[in-house]
C-alpha cells in the first residue's frame, strides 16, 4: 500500500481535457507546437497526439510541458493538485534521484535491487516515492549500500546521495 505521505501520480487519473488544456494554454502564449515540443523535449508529433487526446502524456512528460509553459503542473491535470502539493513536499524523497541515477548508468531496476540487497518491487516504489525504505540510513538523507553507488558508478553512499538530492 502506496505511503499516504507521498505522492502517487497515475496517468489513468488524467481527465479527458489535459490535451486540451495544454493546446490552450500554447496557444495563449503564442507559441508553435513544434516550440513547445522542443522546449519541452519531445517530439511534435507526440504533442500533437497528446493535444488531440489520442495520447496521455507521462508524468515526466506533462512535467515537462507545464515548465515550458511556465504554468504550474496543477493547471494542466487538476486532479492531480493534492499529489502535486506532496511532491513538493517531499522534494528531499531521493526516490526520483536515484531513477535518474540508476537510468544515466544504464543499469537494470533488477541489477540495481540486487546490488542494495532489496526486490526490485522495493526498489521500484522508492523511486516513486512510494515508500521510504531500508535504502536510507537513519539520517533519512543518506543511502547506507555502497554496492548500489559502485553499481551506479558513484565513489560513495555520500556522491550518490548528494547527486540524488539535486534531482528536484
Amino acid at each position: 500500500m502506496p505511503n499516504k505521505h507521498l505522492p502517487h501520480f497515475a496517468r489513468r487519473q488524467l481527465d479527458d481535457d489535459v490535451g486540451r488544456r495544454i493546446r490552450d494554454a500554447r496557444v495563449l502564449q503564442g507559441k508553435s507546437r513544434n516550440d513547445l515540443a522542443a522546449a519541452a523535449g519531445i517530439k511534435p508529433r507526440t504533442l500533437a497526439r497528446i493535444e488531440r487526446g489520442d495520447q496521455t502524456p507521462r508524468v515526466e512528460t506533462l512535467r515537462a510541458i507545464a515548465a515550458a509553459l511556465e504554468v504550474p503542473l496543477e493547471s494542466l491535470a487538476a486532479n492531480w493538485t493534492d499529489d502535486e502539493r506532496r511532491r513538493r513536499d517531499n522534494s528531499d524523497h531521493l526516490g526520483p534521484g536515484l531513477r535518474q541515477a540508476r537510468l544515466k548508468a544504464g543499469v537494470t531496476l533488477a541489477n540495481a535491487a540486487a546490488a542494495a540487497g532489496v526486490s526490485p518491487t522495493t526498489l521500484s516504489r522508492f523511486e516513486r516515492m512510494q515508500t521510504d525504505s531500508l535504502l536510507i540510513s537513519t539520517d533519512g538523507v543518506t543511502f547506507q549500500s555502497d554496492a548500489l553507488a559502485h553499481a551506479l558508478k558513484f565513489r560513495s553512499c555520500d556522491d550518490l546521495s548528494a547527486a540524488c538530492a539535486d534531482f528536484y
